[in-house]
């Protein structure tokens, strides 16, 4: 598990994250301990989906805590491949 904390300044609407994802359903937005509906923020993704933008839809009051936590699913490797007839479909 990840997460990032930032201090809300009643302005800011974009920010920064560092840890990988694999969708942007794992990727979760709090307020002040409230979790945020996924239609009030965006989760813009880093090429490599280790890290990228989360964009909120109206920026935090001042001094509240915005954290985003998450966690990475992604396999990192498949050690056994699929059959022939399907590795070339």
């Amino acid at each position: 598990m990840y997460k990032v904390s930032y201090t809300g300044d009643g302005e800011t609407t974009e920010f920064l994250f560092a840890f990988p994802f694999f969708q942007d359903a794992d990727v979760r937005v709090a307020i002040d301990e409230a979790v945020l509906d996924d239609t009030q923020y965006g989760v813009v993704a880093n090429e490599a989906f280790d890290g990228g933008t989360i964009v909120l839809g109206m920026p935090p009051m001042a001094r509240a805590l915005t954290s985003f936590d998450g966690c990475s699913y992604r396999a990192s490797s498949i050690t056994n491949p699929p059959p022939k007839s399907i590795q070339n479909i």
